[in-house]
């Protein structure tokens, strides 16, 4: 059973589309689907399909055109949605993000909320639902599928949305939660500081903090932790 989507006021911006038609840039494992949205956004007035690719690697890089609106799939392979999203903000500054997910759990509500996501879809939405997702995505108003929204509140003070119970890697920060997605990967410290363009030191810093927030003392727990919170996709 699918649930409507529902765009929610709150920290909407001004539409990125200055008049012309929304740009979309798809990223997707899944091809049929993939194809089956762009034949319908092809029949659809004001948008734009300007890339689509389905693996994480080189995806931003393949996107010749600047997006308005990016459609990212929350299961990319090892967890790597967020390292595509977080290109994307790098390259792209302004361009939407909406994500394309089935049961997010909470640690992912979590990330795509601090990257500030436009949206969190079900693939289980029609897709005049989906498509109505990406003309609120484009005027800035946040949309989450139903049974996102309803684990959602939002805060006055710092106009933002934020989940109603506290995930466990709460504490940890932007660049820690980055650097545990490669570690629970595999990654050595020494591969992550060359990613990252950080220090293989400061890298091992991080790592024993990560460690002691969420309590775990060993690179097996720590992958472990990441993915029982889908932080990454075993």
């Amino acid at each position: 059973m699918s649930s409507s989507a529902v765009a929610v006021n709150g920290h909407g911006n001004s539409p990125s589309t200055n008049g012309g038609p929304i740009k979309v840039a798809i990223i997707d494992q899944q091809r049929v689907f993939v194809d089956a949205l762009v034949f319908r956004l092809e029949n659809e007035p004001g948008i734009q399909v300007v890339s689509t690719a389905d693996a994480a690697d080189r995806a931003v890089s393949s996107i010749d055109s600047r997006p308005g609106v990016v459609i990212l799939d929350a299961e990319l392979p090892q967890g790597r949605t967020f390292d595509v999203a977080a290109d994307v903000r790098r390259q792209w500054d302004g361009a939407r993000i909406l994500f394309l997910t089935r049961q997010p759990g909470d640690a992912f509500i979590e990330q795509a909320l601090r990257i500030k996501a436009e949206g969190i879809v079900s693939r289980d939405e029609p897709l005049v639902q989906l498509v109505q997702a990406i003309r609120s995505a484009a005027a800035g108003e946040p949309t989450f599928s139903r049974a996102v929204a309803d684990r959602l509140e939002f805060d006055s003070t710092g106009r933002e949305f934020r989940l109603r119970v506290v995930p466990p890697m709460k504490g940890l920060t932007d660049r820690q939660l980055e650097i545990l997605r490669h570690l629970a990967r595999g990654d050595s410290v020494k591969a992550v500081a060359r990613k990252l363009f950080l220090s293989p030191k400061s890298v091992d810093n991080q790592k024993f903090r990560i460690m002691s927030k969420i309590g775990v003392r060993d690179k097996v727990a720590l992958a472990l932790f990441a993915v029982r919170e889908g932080l990454i996709t075993p």
